[in-house]
């Protein structure tokens, strides 16, 4: 009886143990709807899964669970031609961690099937799968959740409400925390900078200082697209944290002045690192200093 309770419970580790699964990926053409897809197992015609029709020029991608064994993907065009390349690029294919890997870029027929054998397989990792990110899982098949460092600078060599102490910066990241965010200005140069870690994807931030008793009170928004207004009615701005773009030097030291201008003059002597967008006010330039506008 015993032994029998053992053999019991190792049941469903060894039924897990002979699960695999497979990614499928469609990129449908222009006539989308007239694709489709079913999963065969080798000697049987029972369909494991299907997919289609799809809406013209889409993007699919299907998680499927398997048992192990040897499969037969049919993918099937109703008027006969195929995804490629008349009616645009259309392609398809499956993937796993665990030896599956076909992708098929040239399908110009009406029907065409795919061999592949499922092993057993270990669910698959999600994360962050790009290496510059802070949070970079190189054991990711499914990316997701990206996390990159971004650096604000804060130029207070100029002009600015005398009463700030300690500048920092406030996000919809960081809950708008007050000071949870303070700068540093480690020598001494006026230059205020602080470097956090943000999520992917755009988000509210602005500058503030003091645990919120002075902060930036952007102005003619509607005239730009770098600024928005939060759920309590505030003017923010905004920064899209992506792959490839860190913010901010642009948006630091740029942003201390102005993010849609990012050439307005530092030297003049009314400057104003507050300021949102350069007015023409500024004195004190040499007439060859050039006001030209940039967006950030």
């Amino acid at each position: 009886m015993q032994r029998l309770i053992y053999a019991l419970l190792a049941l469903p580790l060894f039924a897990s143990a002979q699960t695999g699964w497979v990614n499928l990926e469609f990129q449908a053409d222009q006539y989308g709807s007239e694709s489709s897809w079913e999963i065969y197992m080798v000697g049987g015609d029972s369909v494991f899964a299907l997919g289609g029709p799809y809406n013209p020029n889409s993007y699919n991608e299907q998680f499927i669970e398997l048992p192990a064994g040897e499969y037969n993907l049919v993918v099937s065009d109703e008027f006969g031609d195929g995804i490629c390349c008349e009616f645009g690029e259309g392609w398809f294919g499956i993937e796993n961690t665990c030896g599956v890997s076909t992708y098929v870029y040239d399908f110009e027929v009406a029907q065409i099937t795919v061999p592949f054998n499922v092993l057993p397989c270990p669910p698959p990792v999600y994360g962050c799968m790009d290496e510059e990110a802070v949070n970079y899982n190189p054991e990711a098949f499914f990316d997701e959740n990206c996390v990159y460092e971004v650096t604000f600078l804060l130029d207070l060599n100029g002009p600015h409400p005398s009463q700030i102490d300690v500048p920092e910066v406030n996000s919809n990241v960081n809950g708008w925390c007050g000071d949870c965010w303070a700068m540093t200005d480690e020598n001494g140069d006026g230059l205020w900078e602080i470097t956090v870690a943000m999520p992917e994807g755009e988000h509210l931030w602005k500058f503030s200082a003091d645990n919120w008793e002075v902060q930036e009170l952007p102005v003619g928004v509607l005239e730009s697209p770098c600024f928005l207004f939060d759920a309590n009615g505030y003017v923010n701005r905004t920064i899209n944290v992506q792959a490839t773009w860190y913010c901010l030097r642009s948006a630091g030291k740029a942003a201390s002045r102005a993010v849609l201008f990012q050439d307005a003059p530092t030297d003049a002597d009314n400057w104003s690192p507050w300021a949102n967008f350069d007015n023409g006010s500024c004195t004190g330039l040499a007439p060859t200093v050039n006001h030209g506008r940039r967006r950030s």
